[in-house]
């Protein structure tokens, strides 16, 4: 068994380096918990974002219908013509289509 006369500070150093240990590891743990908090939060916009276009899709939807109902039963009735029933229809399936891609809702290029 041998000890140590002179240990150059090795105990004194030890305390003040586990500290500083502490504080890099506390410091790296809040970083991980602001990352998680931001992706939780980014998800949920996500998420609402998500829901209020697909209730926009439902009623684009049913207003496309009405609108196509309209033009029908216009030109049913000898009051409308064939190229606005064409129109309304097109004009619904441009909907549908901007929907499926993903592109209802956001600005013209």
């Amino acid at each position: 068994m041998s000890i140590p006369i002179f240990d150059a500070h090795r105990r004194a150093n030890a305390i003040p380096q586990a500290k500083n240990d502490e504080d890099k590891a506390a410091a790296a743990l809040d970083e991980i918990r602001l990352n998680a908090v931001r992706e939780i939060v980014s998800a949920q916009i996500s998420l609402r974002t998500s829901l209020a276009a697909n209730d926009a899709a439902a009623v684009l939807r049913a207003t496309a219908q009405t609108s196509y109902d309209a033009a029908l039963d216009s030109y049913k009735q000898g009051v409308g013509t064939v190229t606005a029933s064409v129109e309304i229809s097109a004009l619904s399936a441009a909907a549908t289509l901007a929907y499926a891609t993903g592109q209802l809702g956001s600005a013209p290029r």
